[in-house]
């Protein structure tokens, strides 16, 4: 005699949520995680050469300029104003608001990672002059990577929109876009003090 199993009737559970609900959300926090703790190595890393070095950077290295980098973070910081924005469109499905924060955010992504990429000259050294050179540009170089990786999934969602071939599945990925942005612009703040002032104090 065959054993009955138990069934459930999930037909009126929705096929698109936001947030905790959705398994993209999970799959976008697992990412996170394994980006943060990346960060957290070069960081790590940073720290630890500096303890094989009396002087850091070492003798002949001029510290890093600031008003780049400054400037840069400052406008890392604001562009949160754009994502926030973005993640309540879409939370409301308005699609004429979210593609135009999509394009939005694309030309903004592109224009701060054009920035990142000026920035490196203010660290004032190459990445094979020595230790500190190449973790300092490693550490810029792996948040630069995120920050680009987010502008073309920026990119790839405006292009959705703009054909007019979004479906309602793809305002939540717009929300989790927007999310995965708070991450990349909030994890450069401590990597920024490290990198920038940190060869002033440490």
């Amino acid at each position: 005699m065959r054993a009955q199993r138990a069934l459930i009737d999930v037909s009126a559970l929705p096929t698109e949520v936001f947030g905790s609900r959705a398994t993209t959300w999970w799959g976008m926090m697992c990412f996170m995680a394994i980006e943060g703790t990346t960060l957290a190595i070069c960081a790590a890393s940073y720290f630890y050469l500096r303890k094989n070095f009396s002087a850091w950077p070492p003798e002949g290295t001029r510290l890093p300029s600031l008003l780049i980098p400054t400037i840069s973070l400052l406008a890392l910081l604001a562009s949160n104003g754009l994502a926030w924005a973005m993640d309540q469109a879409a939370k409301a499905e308005d699609f004429v608001q979210t593609r135009l924060l999509l394009v939005a955010g694309l030309l903004v992504g592109l224009g701060l990672f054009g920035l990142r990429l000026i920035e490196f000259r203010s660290l004032n050294t190459s990445w094979d002059a020595n230790a500190y050179g190449s973790i300092a540009w490693a550490t810029m170089g792996m948040h630069a990577s995120l920050l680009l990786m987010d502008t073309m999934e920026t990119g790839g969602l405006a292009i959705v929109y703009l054909l007019g071939r979004a479906q309602r599945k793809h305002y939540v990925h717009a929300s989790e876009n927007a999310i995965y942005w708070f991450f990349t612009t909030l994890s450069w703040v401590p990597l920024y003090v490290v990198i920038f002032w940190g060869p002033r104090f440490l």
